[in-house]
């Protein structure tokens, strides 16, 4: 076995984090939470709930919008996510 192979071995086992990956709730957590339960151990996350306080949520309207930029065209993507 190669130097090369080890390395490459210990690297996939630990950035391996299977098949499943957390939902969670971003309400009751912390940025330091987030930071030392997620960013730091480099794990992934579907955090729920990040923007429900926006602002723009309550604004952003199809009325408010037609308002604001009338009739602009713009290109738009969407993306499923499952």
């Amino acid at each position: 076995m190669r130097a090369s192979d080890v390395i490459d071995s210990a690297l996939g086992a630990e950035l391996d984090v299977g098949t499943a990956v957390p939902r969670l709730s971003a309400r009751g957590m912390t940025p330091l939470q987030f930071h030392q339960r997620f960013v730091s151990r480099n794990k992934p996350l579907v955090l729920t709930d990040a923007i429900a306080d926006w602002p723009a949520l309550q604004c952003w309207s199809n009325e408010h919008l037609l308002s604001r930029v009338g009739d602009v065209q713009a290109r738009l993507a969407f993306a499923t996510i499952m």
